[in-house]
């Protein structure tokens, strides 16, 4: 919705997407700030902490993106904050006495302060429906500051503000809305879990930083009169954030944007924990920093590679007049970028549903159009396009049929990485090299 103004004044483009994903970033920054403040007043362990936040892989990366991560990442930060506004303004009465000696107009003047958190959790949810583990966050951590009105009263004007626009989505778009959130249930679990742990890739220094940072500050003295039940709202976030992420990042297509605000639950405590120590966290923090870099530049030769493909890939596109037609691409955004209709708007899901409820008719009618020929290009992983075992999205019988029916190409830039792009054979001209790719085809230079 915020982005449909860029589509309408224009054509279609991601630039609008990204700005939104950008400014989100901002704000997340901005009122991580405004509540690091609360907790924390050493302004050089706050930096810290926010360049802490920043430099997380998933955080910087997905800032960039024109997806849907960063914006709920913000909504739930000024959730967070306006909560806690809402938590120190109020009087410090029991619920009890509350109960007791407080008048209708008393209560509802003390609990009104919680609408903006609420409102903001409601639109988190409804960015990224992910975010609805906020609620209970927010809701035992009103509970345990003995706020148990507050709690119940959050709790169920969250709910009813979430039921009611999940009823008005579902009537609006003729039941399609529940069976799109019936799709999570269909997410598929691998035993590989290990494979998926690498994802976190050079961010398992600073994540390790964190309880190291714990014990100095257990130990210290300097705590500024902080106990543990000044942690609670951060511990708590870790904790769901962590679980969390244990169910998302243990599927079998699984990425490292939900670990986001897990991200953000480190860095807060860090803000705490430097309190203590900042001069030697922030020195630890620089040459953790450093070391993470070079780790990351030794990637980049790979990454400007794809770069440098992805201009010619869209002109191998337009070459082969895919404008109006419908595609077989993995990444539906070269579809759209070259005027064609991609096959997927995201292969993974389809995949995914057809596997869990063992359909195999929609995959036979895509193999049936592979056989006739029907789609003027085929772009999928390399992995798979190698054979390698095991597969990614497609099995030996679609390969083979594929192999049958299309000629290998060279190697294209697509959804960030190296993927290779399949002519119909009959379309294939003899003056036309096409080079089968090999394993060192994606390195630079080869």
């Amino acid at each position: 919705m915020l982005a449909s103004p860029f589509q309408l004044l224009g054509s279609y483009n991601y630039w609008g997407l990204r700005l939104i994903s950008f400014v989100a970033f901002a704000l997340s920054m901005y009122y991580a700030y405004r509540l690091f403040l609360l907790y924390c007043q050493d302004r050089l362990a706050i930096t810290i902490a926010l360049l802490s936040y920043a430099s997380y892989v998933a955080t910087w990366a997905w800032s960039w993106k024109g997806r849907v991560d960063m914006l709920s990442v913000a909504l739930t930060i000024g959730c967070l904050y306006a909560l806690e506004v809402a938590v120190r303004s109020s009087s410090e009465i029991t619920a009890d006495r509350e109960a007791a000696g407080v008048s209708k107009a008393g209560a509802f003047k003390r609990l009104a302060p919680y609408s903006l958190s609420i409102a903001l959790l409601v639109a988190a949810v409804y960015s990224k429906q992910s975010c609805l583990v906020i609620l209970p966050v927010v809701c035992i951590f009103l509970l345990a500051r003995r706020r148990y009105i507050d709690a119940i009263y959050y709790g169920v004007v969250c709910t009813i503000a979430c039921l009611i626009i999940a009823l008005a989505l579902q009537a609006i778009t003729g039941g399609g809305f529940m069976l799109h959130m019936d799709v999570a249930k269909k997410t598929q679990g691998t035993a590989n879990l290990l494979k998926h742990l690498e994802l976190f890739g050079v961010d398992w220094l600073k994540i390790w930083f964190v309880p190291v940072l714990a014990v100095f500050w257990g130990l210290s003295k300097n705590r500024q009169g902080k106990s543990l039940a000044h942690l609670l709202l951060p511990l708590l976030l870790a904790a769901v954030g962590a679980a969390s992420i244990i169910f998302t990042i243990g599927t079998k297509y699984a990425n490292i944007n939900h670990a986001i605000p897990f991200f953000f639950a480190l860095s807060w405590l860090l803000a705490i924990f430097l309190e203590a120590r900042p001069c030697l966290g922030g020195l630890l923090f620089i040459l953790l920093s450093g070391l993470s870099t070079y780790i990351i530049s030794t990637c980049l030769p790979q990454k400007f590679y794809v770069l440098e493909k992805m201009d010619k890939t869209l002109e191998q596109l337009h070459d082969l007049k895919v404008r109006g037609k419908t595609i077989f691409v993995e990444d539906p955004s070269l579809g759209i970028a070259s005027g064609a209709t991609p096959l997927f708007v995201d292969v993974a899901t389809f995949i995914m549903v057809w596997e869990n409820e063992h359909q195999t008719k929609q995959l036979s009618e895509i193999e049936a159009a592979i056989q006739k020929r029907e789609y003027p290009v085929v772009i999928i992983n390399e992995n798979d396009s190698l054979e390698h075992q095991p597969f990614y999205y497609w099995n030996d019988a679609f390969m083979r049929q594929l192999n049958e029916n299309y000629e290998k190409g060279s190697p294209v830039a697509a959804n960030g990485e190296v993927q290779i792009m399949y002519i119909p054979r009959s379309s294939v001209h003899p003056k036309e090299s096409f080079i089968a790719p090999s394993k060192s085809s994606s390195q630079p230079g080869k």
